[in-house]
């Protein structure tokens, strides 16, 4: 899992809250998709997590990662990605 672990219900309902209060004032909508697959995952990920996309262990409470560059070049596999240390 590589230090991934799911939100609980309790954390994914407060998620969701938070992205329609985002939705309600933003112009903006989310749609809720699975993210199985590490190349074709959605933009912005929430998870829970023990050690850092380098396997470092996870010193933060939280962290994020930035959108994706639109230079080819750069690892933009954990962009958009929201980290919460448990």
């Amino acid at each position: 899992n590589k230090g991934l672990e799911p939100l609980t219900e309790a954390a994914k309902s407060q998620a969701l809250k938070s992205m329609q209060a985002w939705a309600d004032v933003a112009n903006v909508t989310f749609t809720e998709a699975q993210s199985t697959d590490l190349n074709h995952r959605a933009d912005i990920t929430f998870a829970y997590y023990t050690q850092k996309a380098d396997g470092s262990a996870a010193d933060d409470n939280a962290f994020g990662y930035y959108p994706a560059t639109s230079d080819p070049a750069d690892d933009n596999s954990y962009a958009g990605t929201v980290w919460f240390n448990t």
